[in-house]
């Protein structure tokens, strides 16, 4: 009788035991297929946007860069009268700032070898460096090119020996801020629907 109890014991364990394998087959099974459904995906995404950034050619950019600024320009822009073309022909934020005259250097981004944003950036003086205007086209977004093109203007402005960069946004631009916030700045003031957001070196 104990032999008998003891082999159907046993065949109970080789019988939960293959259960068991095949439990384990099949989730391994599925944890691969997402695993590959993963890699799939992520691949794709990669392949899908390929991006560089390019010193501004005005001959090729001009157009976009106003169009973005037209599109967008409650959010760049603190008044309704800033000068553009002032800015892209002189390189410089502003006419009355002549210190920064030929300064403002001004790069473009390109998804898959098409204009998807752009950012400008200069040095006042010895040590404070500014980011002015940065945009990402509205059919671009959600690739990362806006956190690309910031990371390259604050590496830009370091080696321009920038000791801390400045740059402000409206109060309601809230993926803005979340950017700069990623990057390290903190808001240091605030100003007629504007925060002003610093990083120190």
């Amino acid at each position: 009788r104990k032999n008998s109890v003891s082999r159907g014991i046993d065949m109970s364990i080789k019988k939960n035991i293959k259960k068991i394998g095949v439990l384990v087959f099949v989730v391994s099974g599925i944890a691969f297929g997402v695993w590959q459904y993963n890699l799939r995906t992520n691949t794709a995404q990669i392949v899908s946007s390929k991006f560089d950034i390019r010193p501004v050619d005005l001959a090729r950019d001009t157009e976009f860069i106003k169009q973005q600024n037209y599109d967008n320009w409650y959010l760049l822009h603190a008044t309704p009268e800033y000068d553009l073309d002032f800015m892209l022909e002189k390189n410089s934020p502003y006419p009355w700032d002549t210190q920064t005259y030929g300064k403002l250097t001004t790069v473009v981004i390109f998804d898959n070898n098409e204009p998807a944003g752009f950012i400008n950036y200069y040095m006042r003086g010895l040590h404070e460096g500014t980011v002015l205007l940065l945009n990402v086209d509205k059919n671009h977004r959600g690739k990362g090119l806006g956190e690309a093109l910031f990371g390259y203007a604050i590496e830009a402005l370091k080696k321009q020996g920038a000791k801390y960069i400045k740059v402000s946004v409206r109060e309601e631009n809230e993926p803005a801020q979340r950017l700069y916030k990623k990057f390290g700045f903190k808001n240091e003031a605030s100003d007629h629907g504007f925060y002003f957001y610093r990083l120190d070196f």
